[in-house]
């Protein structure tokens, strides 16, 4: 069940234990802005009224002169058409245009109507209306940055509802179900603002490469090769130990488990006597390089690492 819009636990009652549709929040405001609409239009056909003055109106109409008064309102609207001006009597006769009604507050209104029908919406004005935001120095991206992170929020909290539904489907599809689900990205940024993340990510990759934090097949790998930075980053030795467990045909150490490990000394492996550098400890793992072997970053449990690894002679701990 994924749900719908907020719903009393009456109305799921009576709507067989369901919740209402997200769009039933809408329908009644959309209904409203449909209204003021059409209300603009019609405001719109008369918003500019011809009067044309006639001395005895009423008489001549009373005394049967009808086809005369049309006769003349036939005349002036011909040369009004052709000449674009209107020829009238001095005395008895006056055209004039009732002057546009006031307007200007008609614009303001519409759009605290749009806003409200963005706001059932659950979205941008921008992206619900197309208009373009408005104001000093706007551009629109604080709403949508806000509007992104509400969708973050709905996708985090689908994400396990939508990873059963994936694995059902797969299955009964005879597939193998995905470990993960991906979401594609919201934001899209322009051909600009790519080129700049290139330079800072090449400026960020040279300096793990300078620190030694990464190597360059590595940094290749992870930017250009597709393979996940965790894969990237822990990676097993060329001598088939990886980072969980240790193989029992080489000689334990015995340095104590409290024992501190100084960043940047070398240590000696047991195992194959090739010197290991110790780069950086964070939380129980060491992560060291083969100086004898591969420039790659590994990481090793502590415990491994105390057990397998003797410390340099300066620093070697007292029998």
């Amino acid at each position: 069940m994924f749900g719908g819009a907020r719903t009393s636990a009456r109305w799921r009652r009576l709507n067989s234990g369901f919740d209402l549709s997200i769009l039933q929040r809408c329908q009644d405001v959309l209904r409203d802005v449909d209204t003021s609409w059409r209300s603009v239009m019609s405001l719109m056909a008369d918003l500019s009224q011809a009067v044309f003055k006639i001395n005895g109106l009423v008489s001549m109409l009373a005394e049967g002169q009808k086809d005369v008064v049309m006769e003349r309102m036939e005349l002036v609207d011909l040369a009004r058409s052709v000449a674009r001006a209107v020829v009238v009597d001095k005395d008895g006769e006056d055209f004039q245009h009732v002057g546009a009604q006031n307007i200007t507050g008609v614009d303001p209104l519409l759009v605290r109507v749009f806003q409200r029908l963005a706001t059932a919406a659950d979205m941008p004005l921008t992206v619900l209306m197309g208009v373009s935001p408005s104001g000093m120095n706007a551009t629109g991206e604080s709403d949508l940055r806000i509007w992104y992170a509400s969708v973050e929020s709905e996708r985090r909290a689908i994400q396990p509802l939508v990873r059963r539904l994936v694995r059902v489907i797969a299955r009964s599809e005879g597939l193998v179900p995905p470990e993960e689900i991906t979401w594609p990205s919201l934001w899209q940024p322009t051909e600009g603002e790519k080129a700049d993340l290139e330079v800072k990510q090449a400026g960020a990759d040279a300096v793990r490469i300078q620190s030694q934090v990464l190597t360059p097949e590595q940094i290749q790998r992870g930017r250009y090769g597709g393979e996940r930075w965790e894969d990237v980053i822990v990676q097993p030795t060329e001598t088939g130990v990886g980072l969980e467990g240790m193989e029992d045909d080489y000689s334990v150490s015995d340095v104590p488990a409290d024992y501190k490990i100084e960043i940047g000394s070398v240590w000696t492996d047991t195992r194959d006597m090739h010197r290991i550098r110790v780069n950086a400890e964070i939380g129980p793992f060491v992560y060291l390089v083969d100086l004898d072997a591969s420039p790659e970053q590994f990481r090793w449990s502590r415990g491994a690492f105390l057990e397998r690894c003797t410390p340099p002679v300066s620093s070697a701990p007292s029998p």
